[in-house]
């Protein structure tokens, strides 16, 4: 019962954290297979959204 516990504790940290992670690898890796369209929605207002945003603007600044 105690891992079950600990399991469900863990859900709110996968999503809120690991999804944006997720994202921004994702787009890296379309970035490196010559997609540069690749656009990403941050909707996070910490380190992380930033990253995103940061991303957007570079993609956008090679597109010029």
């Amino acid at each position: 019962m105690r891992w079950l516990t600990k399991r469900l504790a863990t859900i709110p940290y996968q999503t809120t954290l690991l999804k944006p992670v997720e994202q921004l690898t994702i787009g890296m890796k379309w970035v490196k297979m010559g997609r540069m369209d690749f656009k990403l929605e941050p909707v996070r207002r910490d380190e992380l959204g930033e990253a995103m945003e940061n991303f957007n603007d570079m993609i956008y600044r090679l597109n010029k």
